[in-house]
């Protein structure tokens, strides 16, 4: 079964769909007001509007483009690709966000932290606290930030993928 649309070219659009309606999401967080740290349940609804949109496409694929025939290999591949492309999306939004718009931000968000931490763990001392906050100080560093974030979001694509594609696959 020979496709003449490759699965690059198929998820450019795809991903670049995901990373908008997630950077909707975050800016809607942000709006709101709510706090990432506390509720992490946001994480959960970008979890699902990745397995949606990864699955729909997917769908899409095997159904107008490949005629009907999806391998469970390029269910992956397409999950992967359209979440790497969201990825660098988000990533590019997240340095404009914490840079220009909103630069004390992830000084927020490692206050929010610290006190989660306290709150839910009173058995933890002083110098553990500061030393889990100064590692996750060093992560908000644009040049370990974006490849990990490149390389998580990817990551999450890959495991959703590897769910959707069991049902999309023919």
């Amino acid at each position: 079964m020979e496709n003449k649309t490759s699965i690059l070219k198929f998820s450019t659009n795809p991903g670049l769909l995901l990373g908008i309606v997630l950077i909707f999401i975050a800016v809607l967080v942000y709006i709101i007001g709510l706090d990432p740290v506390k509720d992490t349940w946001i994480n959960y609804i970008n979890y699902l509007v990745m397995g949606i949109v990864i699955f729909f496409f997917q769908k899409q694929y095997r159904d107008s483009i490949n005629e009907g025939f999806l391998s469970y290999g390029q269910a992956i591949k397409i999950g992967v690709t359209i979440s790497f492309i969201s990825a660098i999306l988000l990533v590019i939004y997240s340095f404009i966000f914490t840079t220009y718009i909103e630069p004390d931000f992830n000084e927020q968000m490692l206050l929010s932290a610290e006190e989660q931490m306290v709150s839910n763990n009173p058995e933890l001392t002083d110098a553990q606290i500061d030393m889990a906050i100064g590692m996750a100080r060093k992560m908000t560093n644009p040049m370990i930030s974006i490849p990990f974030g490149i390389l998580a979001s990817t990551f999450v694509g890959l495991i959703l993928s590897l769910v959707t594609g069991l049902f999309v696959k023919k």
